[in-house]
Parts: structure tokens; sequence; C-alpha cells
């Protein structure tokens, strides 16, 4: 639907996400499953992921709430390994931590 109401305008589709099981990685999913209809699969048009990640890789594993953490893992590789840009957000500075808690 939304295509539609922008068909004729050039459009890029992002999806900013932690891969949190669920429905981060159904939006995930569902968005990098669009393509620029007609075009190639390298076109800068077609939808990309960037993975925002609030602690190392494997740190985030332990965070998993699936009944199957290796089932869960994969597909947070899977889904991963198609991001163009991974960024590890920075745990906040002893002294804001402090401030407000």
């Amino acid at each position: 639907m939304l295509d539609e109401r922008l068909a004729g305008t050039p459009h890029h589709y992002q999806v900013i996400s932690a891969l949190a099981d669920g429905a981060d990685r159904l939006v995930a999913r569902a968005v990098l499953g669009w393509k620029v209809q007609q075009q190639p699969t390298s076109d800068p048009l077609n939808p990309t992921l960037e993975l925002v990640l609030p602690m190392p890789e494997e740190m985030y594993y332990d965070t998993f709430q699936n009944k199957k953490p290796g089932a869960s893992i994969e597909e947070f590789r899977a889904l991963a390994s198609r991001a163009s840009q991974r960024i590890l957000v920075p745990p906040p500075a002893e002294g804001r931590r402090n401030a407000s808690g």
C-alpha cells in the first residue's frame, strides 16, 4: 500500500534495529523481503538494515528469551549478515549512570 502511494517517487526503506526476538525480527524480515520492482538486488533503492547493538554480540545472545536459543542465535546471525552497517552503542559513562538512577 505504501509503495502504491509512493509510485513514481524514488524512496528507500531502512530498518534500524537491534534484532531482538519477536517484532524486531518480524519487521526486519518483512522489509528486507521487499524489492524495488524490476531492479537488481544491489540497487540502492532496495531496503537495508542498520544493526544497532546495546552490547557486544556474544553478550547480546544471553538476552534472547526464545525457548530455542540456538535457533534464535542462528536467525539473528542470518539477519545480521544482511546489515549494511553495524553500530555498537557504548555503555553510559559512570557519572551519567549514577546521576540517572
